[in-house]
């Protein structure tokens, strides 16, 4: 009985505890498909073996996501940018999860935290999604024959209208307005000439402007250095007004949370007091209708009953 005893202890601690097992860390992620993922299905972590799937179910606390637990091995650089998403090797391989390494930058994630997850888009919405892409496919073909139909019938309306205006009759009336272009230019070509000398005079005059607009410059690169140095004289002056600027602006935003604090804290009494100030000029309404109906309620301290209806 002792003997037995001592095996079912051991039996339990090897369940619990398994000396011959590698260290582990345990994650957790969450999916909305996992289809063909299962129990000891294979974690990779940037392509390589790193654990396997120690648990999968629907998730407690919300029924629309399925909660995987992984079982890696101890020291898997899992960062807070990594991210949890079902992959295969090829179109006929077993699903696993693969894991990206993330950010060098990024920290890590202790054991237990949650690993960030994206979806896998199934098979079935990829054959959707072709499906529609084929028949947007098959539209543009079709519109592309419309088009070309068109621009075909449009280039034929050129062609012709090219041909009709090349004919014999056009060529020669071309061949008459260049003749007279040509006889035209050697009338011309004294005034011509002469516009051309006009235009070497205006050129030469064109030098002392030159050389004035240079002066100019000069004169004008003198004024801006007077005035950059005038600026950097200026330049603490301007820097202690900015600084008491800067200052008033930060008094202006102290008072401001403070007035926002002080009615935070005084909303309460604000509402009673905005609440007494409209019952008040209710009654005084009522006050002022009834002085108007009966202005003697003002003087008698019992109003006159009223008259009786006559018989």
């Amino acid at each position: 009985m002792a003997a037995g005893a001592i095996l079912i202890v051991t039996v339990s601690m090897m369940v619990h505890y398994n000396p011959f097992r590698p260290a582990s860390e345990r994650y957790k992620t969450y999916f909305k498909y996992a289809g063909g993922l299962e129990n000891d299905s294979i974690v990779r972590f940037g392509g390589l073996k790193v654990g396997k799937v120690s648990r999968i179910r629907i998730a407690p606390q919300d029924p629309s996501l399925i909660e995987v637990d992984l079982r890696l091995q101890e020291g898997v650089p899992v960062k807070a940018d990594s991210v949890a998403r079902l992959a295969s090797l090829n179109a006929l391989g077993d699903i696993y999860i693969e894991i990206s390494p993330g950010n060098k930058n990024a920290s890590l994630l202790k054991p237990g935290d949650i690993i960030r997850s994206e979806e896998t888009p199934e098979f079935s919405e990829l054959l959707t999604k072709f499906n529609g892409l084929s028949n947007d496919a098959g539209k543009l073909i079709n519109d592309l024959d419309k088009n070309i139909n068109q621009i075909s019938s449009r280039a034929d309306v050129l062609l012709s209208n090219l041909n009709e205006v090349t004919n014999e009759k056009n060529r020669k009336n071309f061949s008459g307005v260049l003749e007279n272009t040509n006889s035209l230019i050697e009338r011309n070509s004294p005034r011509i000439d002469a516009i051309t000398s006009n235009l070497q005079s205006t050129s030469k005059k064109l030098d002392p402007l030159m050389e004035d607009i240079r002066k100019a410059t000069s004169k004008l690169d003198t004024l801006v250095t007077h005035l950059n140095g005038t600026v950097i004289e200026d330049r603490p002056l301007i820097k202690k007004d900015l600084a008491e600027l800067e200052t008033t602006l930060g008094e202006a935003r102290k008072m401001m949370d403070e007035v926002n604090s002080m009615l935070a804290t005084n909303r309460d009494d604000i509402d009673t007091m905005i609440e007494n100030f409209r019952r008040s000029s209710e009654n005084l309404a009522e006050f002022t209708e009834t002085v108007k109906q009966r202005p003697y309620s003002l003087i008698r301290v019992k109003p006159v009953p009223d008259r009786k209806v006559p018989k």
